[in-house]
């Protein structure tokens, strides 16, 4: 059993596709079985693997289909054990047990534990989760789809989504949940060791001008940037655009920032802190959620938030694998780089994640915004399909 604790040599982002690529981690567990997969629409099941370098293509060469006539094109997320630390100042170190769990994560190393988002309702561990390669959307049958050469369904409530995942499915589809973005969020913080992820992986499709996107029917944000780069990190300058005006990709996960906010299951705040859960049996009825009793960041009257480049985190140990905002006041290239909006005092707020097409620095893997409520459906609002073997 081992502890990746690397810094990796070079960013991530590869505007041309003859740029040397490498990470310290494409060798090392959980990294190196996280990737793009064709999947069951209807039993989540994995079909084909996707090649590492070019997902046009089937593991042997042949070529594979994106657009939804062989099933969706899902990411595998490998379920891994972690830590925290703290320094004397405060400062937190996480870290990653290269052990493949087993069914009860028994082996893994001491000190360390799995990561909720993998425990299943029973306890046990699911051996990997399996996030959209590309934001969602919603085709002829109603049916939440990931697929390539769409425009993301948006204008959406978080229960109209939850319920599109679900559609001619089981409980175990849903859409992004907080305890699987923070699971995504801290292999990618410590693949990189940097919290400037619009550095290290590229921008992201931020930097396009609001009225321009809607005057154009949304096209700029099609899904399939990122098809020739595989499960590689970082950027393609494609369609005669450059970064900022194209999809970032994590390991495979287009849009994992930019393009459109995203709904965020499995988590609401209010005054009286954190509710939260990752049993997806229980997405979408509130009143079930666990309660962190905490102070989170809002604004001083009823109705009001407050914003700002984040600087701080809660430091709450039955919550140390996530990340929530506490405090503001940086930069776009200080702290954690990325804007939040905060909790609106008085509100129960949801959460949305990774900023849109027009938001610029304020997008990133920091990037959240706990203002809207559950009835909230806008233009610039969307979600990711989402599956949890046991």
């Amino acid at each position: 059993m081992a502890i990746i604790d690397l810094t990796v040599p070079t960013k991530a982002h590869l505007p041309h596709l003859n740029q040397t690529y490498s990470s310290n981690f494409d060798s090392v567990y959980p990294w190196k079985d996280m990737g793009r997969w064709v999947a069951d629409t209807t039993t989540g099941a994995l079909k084909y693997k996707l090649h590492k370098t070019d997902s046009s293509k089937k593991t042997d060469g042949s070529a594979a289909n994106l657009t939804g006539t062989d099933g969706d094109v899902m990411v595998k997320i490998p379920a891994y054990a972690y830590r925290v630390t703290y320094s004397s100042t405060g400062k937190p170190r996480y870290e990653v047990d290269t052990t493949v769990p087993d069914k009860y994560g028994s082996n893994i190393r001491a000190g360390f534990k799995v990561h909720p988002y993998f425990k299943n309702p029973d306890g046990s561990v699911a051996p990997y989760r399996t996030m959209g390669a590309f934001p969602g959307y919603v085709d002829a049958n109603n049916q939440m789809r990931s697929i390539a050469g769409v425009i993301p369904t948006r204008s959406i409530t978080q229960a109209a989504a939850l319920d599109k995942s679900r559609q001619g499915r089981n409980t175990r589809f849903s859409i992004d949940c907080k305890y699987g973005i923070a699971a995504v969020t801290l292999l990618f913080l410590v693949e990189f060791q940097s919290l400037n992820s619009q550095d290290v992986a590229g921008r992201g499709k931020v930097d396009y001008d609001y009225q321009t996107v809607v005057d154009n029917g949304y096209v700029e944000l099609t899904t399939g940037d990122t098809i020739a780069l595989g499960d590689r990190t970082g950027y393609l300058e494609v369609r005669g655009e450059t970064n900022g005006k194209t999809s970032m990709s994590y390991r495979g996960i287009e849009d994992y920032y930019g393009g459109i906010w995203r709904h965020v299951t499995g988590f609401y705040v209010t005054d009286e802190g954190y509710h939260h859960t990752g049993d997806y049996t229980k997405f979408g009825t509130i009143g079930s959620y666990t309660l962190t009793k905490a102070n989170p960041l809002m604004g001083v009257e009823d109705g009001k938030e407050v914003s700002g480049y984040v600087t701080g985190m809660e430091r709450i140990s039955a919550l140390d694998f996530d990340f929530l905002p506490n405090a503001i006041g940086g930069a776009a290239s200080t702290y954690y780089c990325d804007n939040f909006w905060s909790h609106r005092k008085g509100q129960t707020n949801i959460a949305l994640f990774g900023g849109s097409w027009y938001y610029g620095s304020a997008c990133g893997v920091f990037c959240w915004a706990w203002t809207h409520v559950a009835s909230s459906a806008h233009v610039y609002l969307g979600a990711r399909l989402v599956f949890r073997p046991e």
